[in-house]
């Protein structure tokens, strides 16, 4: 249990409560740090909030610092700043209802094929435990879900031939195979 946690259990004892359940408390707000938190478990409440009120608010630099990793330079964590306007702007034509549909079909068996891995890892270990870097499968699961998304269907595994730089002379190419997120790579 973290401190947090630890935390709004005591308040939610005082408040009459069990222990902290955001079913029952959809908002919870506190000073930390001398900033203001909110913990929000309402999806009603997250999706307004970084939909139709997102440029109202600043996220903090530490949700930018905890999935930098993850994200990169999102526009997700960012201030909403010239900056994020752009980018926001630039991505909210993927945003749409049937869009995110689409999106979240192709995710699905995505994510369970990892799924699937994790237990084979578990079933196959002998204290029955895996360890996991949750940023490395995070953007594997994602790369390939817009990889899917992109191109029709998954072909992260698959080899493709391209043209780069050769080590002895950066003017002349050479063909290379690698996989398709490698190709990407190679050319951003």
């Amino acid at each position: 249990m973290t401190p947090s946690d630890y935390a709004l259990d005591i308040w939610c004892k005082e408040k009459g409560y069990e222990r902290y359940n955001g079913g029952d408390i959809p908002i919870f707000g506190f000073k930390a740090f001398n900033k203001i938190a909110l913990v929000i478990s309402d999806p009603e409440v997250f999706y307004d909030l970084f939909t139709t009120v997102n440029r109202f608010h600043d996220k903090t630099t530490i949700a930018d610092t905890v999935f930098k990793k993850l994200l990169g330079n999102s526009f997700l964590f960012s201030k909403a700043d010239d900056q994020w306007k752009k980018k926001r702007k630039a991505m909210s034509h993927a945003f749409y209802k049937d869009r995110l549909d689409f999106i979240t079909e192709a995710l699905k068996p995505i994510i369970m094929n990892k799924f699937n891995q994790w237990m084979e890892e578990i079933d196959s270990s002998t204290d029955r435990s895996t360890e996991i870097d949750i940023s490395t499968e995070f953007e594997d699961i994602f790369s390939r879900n817009i990889i899917k998304i992109s191109f029709g269907e998954d072909v992260s595994d698959e080899k493709f031939e391209i043209m780069v730089p050769s080590e002895d002379n950066e003017n002349v190419f050479v063909p290379k195979m690698v996989g398709i997120r490698d190709a990407l790579n190679s050319i951003s």
